[in-house]
């Protein structure tokens, strides 16, 4: 018999309290790319009837969903299902996800009820008690305490490692529906970590659906977790490369690709499809929980292509990489500002970077813990971001501005403070710096300040802003964009007119001067430089 195609098919039956039954004899074909939705309950009828998704199609069933034939999902297909809907039938589900085949990894998760063992030809669990924060561990099957060889049944909601998979095929009689809960492992997190204590709060999940995951939705639903979530994306280099650095990030302020891949790698968009694993920080002891739920109400289609992070026109942000000779030298940040921000560590939108071996490695800084993602609120004076920077071998690299969005009103300047080759260059989208740097890590020489427009105040008032005064560490640091001749006076001011400190012979090397701030309170101030060519004035914050 010849198999029913459908392209499009919505049916809408409610009369009274009696909600009407699709039930299907033959074998029915819904297209790629198709939805159908069904309002009341689908029936596979009888052992011959069969139905198959074909890629990125989506069934929704609001009723009961019973199966006495064949349900076949291709890669990237949805079912998705109404709240308290139940599950019965002899037949078989078989659901298909495409995992990265070759010398690599790929972290899974089940949508079937009793999947068998985790795909791939070598396969891991993961007991994150066991498992340790220390950078040397690489948070990874070798040689990280917390990885075992695992050849037992996938429990849905867990995540697992299997290496070089390809086309994977979930059979079962029974898909996962309605609420699924994981136990979760709870630990502090650790800036700094110790080596050798285990313990992690970074435990392995899987989608337990035959659908994708909305990410805001699960996190959302469950407040006891941070609001980022690491996807693991192999570097492919047949075990030698297996790092940290292989996650990219999403959360509600943005995604930033894997460390280890340049050049439009990809980004989490919001969504995680069928079968993926992925990691999710708990919250630290007191403040953590027990288990984390899966609801059907977090389902979404694994076509979905919008980016479920929080988007506001008043957001500033500003992706910034630091990039070598090749992939392995290519690390991305992102950072900005949203009003809903605070100077401290946010839930959601805030992304740790987790410990990294690797080439070259980029973080924003803040209290000791290290960000792949960080948002504060909008500067009424100026806002300072230090920046860790690894160089795994010497050479010439850039800091490029990969992308900005807004900063209407601000200004973005990449500081290098040293001695000899530093400078202070204003950001725009497509900037590309050079530096030459020497292998090891750099802590307290590259900074980003984001500086309001209006900042320039005082005497000769200038259409644009030619100083940029910070304070950070008890060290008052002035640029300028122009050539200084002689030496200049600088004087620090409070915001009542009194004046704090004084130099009057100040030379600016490389447009660059710092002065001590030791014994100065934490407030506003105005900074200003007199210099026979020009008097510049520009307020800075010393927290």
């Amino acid at each position: 018999m010849p198999m029913k195609s459908i392209s499009t098919l919505t049916l809408v039956f409610a009369i009274g309290f009696v909600q009407a039954q699709v039930r299907n004899h033959t074998q029915v074909y819904v297209k790629p790319g198709t939805e159908v939705h069904v309002l009341g309950g689908f029936n596979n009828a009888v052992g011959s009837s069969s139905l198959t998704l074909d890629e990125e199609a989506l069934l929704y069933v609001g009723g009961d969903l019973n199966n006495n034939g064949t349900f076949t999902m291709e890669n990237d297909a949805s079912l998705l299902r109404g709240e308290g809907t139940a599950d019965a039938g002899s037949g078989t589900f078989i659901v298909k996800r495409q995992g990265s085949s070759g010398s690599v990894y790929n972290y899974w998760g089940t949508p079937v009820a009793a999947s068998g063992s985790v795909p791939g030809s070598s396969s891991y669990a993961y007991n994150e008690s066991l498992s340790t924060q220390d950078p040397n561990d690489d948070n990874n099957p070798d040689p990280d305490p917390g990885w075992s060889s695992y050849n037992g049944n996938m429990n849905p909601g867990e995540g697992y490692a299997g290496w070089s998979a390809g086309l994977v095929s979930y059979t079962d009689n029974q898909v996962n529906n309605g609420d699924v809960n994981i136990g979760m492992f709870i630990d502090d997190y650790e800036a700094v970590p110790t080596p050798g204590v285990t313990g992690t709060p970074f435990n392995l999940v899987g989608n337990p659906y035959p659908s994708g995951l909305n990410c805001s939705e699960l996190v959302t639903d469950n407040p006891g977790i941070h609001g980022s979530l690491y996807f693991w994306v192999d570097d492919a280099t047949q075990g030698s490369g297996y790092s940290a650095a292989d996650y990219a990030i999403w959360n509600f302020f943005g995604t930033i690709p894997s460390t280890n891949s340049a050049n439009g790698s990809p980004v989490p968009n919001g969504v995680i499809k069928t079968g993926q694993g992925f990691l999710v920080r708990n919250g630290n002891i007191g403040t953590g929980i027990p288990s984390l739920a899966f609801r059907n109400d977090q389902r979404v289609a694994n076509t979905a292509s919008n980016a479920f992070y929080r988007s506001n026109a008043d957001d500033s942000k500003l992706w910034l990489s630091v990039n070598g000779n090749g992939e392995e030298f290519h690390s991305q940040i992102l950072v900005g500002t949203t009003e809903d921000a605070t100077h401290g560590e946010d839930l959601l939108y805030d992304a740790v970077r987790l410990p990294v071996n690797t080439g070259a490695w980029l973080a924003a800084v803040n209290q000791q813990s290290k960000y792949g993602i960080m948002a504060f609120p909008p500067p009424a004076i100026e806002e300072t971001i230090p920046l860790e920077l690894f160089i795994g071998q010497s050479g010439e690299y850039t800091f490029d501005a990969d992308e900005m969005i807004g900063f209407q009103g601000m200004d973005v300047f990449l500081t290098d403070t040293d001695p000899v080759h530093g400078f202070s260059i204003e950001l725009e989208e497509g900037t590309t710096v050079p530096v030459t740097l020497l292998s090891g890590n750099y802590e307290n020489r590259f900074f980003l300040n984001f500086v309001p427009s209006s900042l320039t105040v005082g005497i000769d008032e200038n259409d644009e802003l030619n100083m940029n005064a910070w304070a950070f560490a008890e060290m008052l640091n002035v640029t300028v964009n122009r050539e200084l001749n002689g030496t200049s006076a600088l004087e620090l001011y409070d915001m009542s007119g009194r004046l704090i400190l004084s130099e009057t012979e100040l030379m600016f090397e490389n447009n660059r001067t710092t002065v001590s701030m030791e014994g100065v309170s934490t407030g506003t101030y105005i900074v200003r430089v007199t210099n026979a060519d020009v008097v510049l004035s520009q307020k800075v914050l010393k927290r």
